[in-house]
């Protein structure tokens, strides 16, 4: 039996306090050998429920959702500088950098989750 790579255990755990012990572990593959890893895990003795659970469902609308948050908080940054180059007064400047400063800090939080969301496709899409 081929040996389907760069897959890796998860989470496991075990249950020793019942007749018949049993354990369960959460594998980690590419979508590319999914299928390979699927066929091999039910071509193990004693191997129950070797069960595919996707969690891509609804994630690329999560992912379109939040690359258009980022995108219109880039545009509002850059409409935000365009302000702050013409301002005259302090608290002008001042208020439109605070402005600014939240804008960075949301856009900074967007991109976080659309990496969060991009890692989670890629090690769990296929779990």
């Amino acid at each position: 039996m081929r040996r389907v790579s760069t897959g890796y255990i998860a989470h496991s755990t075990t249950n020793f306090d019942v007749p018949q012990p049993t354990g369960q572990i959460t594998l980690r593959v590419p979508v590319d050998n999914f299928e390979a890893a699927i066929k091999q895990l039910k071509a193990l003795p004693d191997v129950e429920g070797a069960r595919r659970q996707r969690d891509g469902q609804g994630r690329d609308a999560q992912y379109t959702n939040l690359q258009a948050q980022l995108t219109a908080a880039q545009t509002e940054e850059t409409a935000l500088e365009g302000v702050l180059a013409s301002a005259q007064s302090t608290g002008d400047i001042l208020n439109v950098r605070d402005h600014i400063t939240r804008m960075q800090a949301e856009i900074n939080e967007l991109q976080g989750q659309i990496n969060l969301l991009g890692d989670k496709s890629t090690s769990r899409q296929s779990r």
